[in-house]
């Protein structure tokens, strides 16, 4: 491999622009690591074109060291399963339920202590709920929506 060599990508080059994003939920796993316990989701982008086929990654430190951070990821967790599921509180996290679940993603950069700039999944919304959102019913044979006035009063 002594013809190629290393070209540093910034992360410009690599960040989401703000907007929504169709992708599938391709992995949830947990993992215990340098960072403690972490619910980590990997997304495949499905649409718009020109993101097709990149991945999106969640990561939920719930087992960090610092109160704060492990209090916020529990916080970020419920509010992506909550997103993701019907399920009622006190439901165990079953990650089968939304393995390979299409989803509309709504990211948005930030700017990270560091300055550098990071997507972030601030929304999902699974695209079985849209499709149900807005149902449109058209029928099947015309139907007369007039009736014959009665005039004649009873005495």
């Amino acid at each position: 491999m002594s013809d190629y060599t290393f070209t540093r990508v910034s992360s410009d080059e690599n960040a989401f622009a703000d907007g929504e994003y169709t992708d599938e939920l391709q992995k949830m796993e947990e993992k215990n690591g340098n960072y403690g316990r972490t619910i980590s989701v990997e997304w495949l982008i499905v649409a718009p074109e020109d993101y097709k086929n990149r991945l999106k990654w969640e990561n939920f430190n719930i087992g960090s060291d610092k109160p704060e951070i492990r209090e916020k990821a529990k916080q970020s967790l419920n509010k992506f399963w909550s997103q993701m599921t019907e399920d009622e509180d006190g439901a165990s996290f079953d990650f089968s339920k939304v393995l390979y679940k299409e989803a509309v993603l709504k990211i948005k950069n930030y700017m990270g202590k560091d300055g550098l700039i990071r997507p972030y999944v601030v929304h999902r919304t699974p695209t079985e709920k849209l499709e149900n959102k807005f149902p449109v019913e058209v029928p099947q044979t015309p139907a007369s929506t007039a009736a014959a006035l009665n005039d004649e009063l009873p005495f």
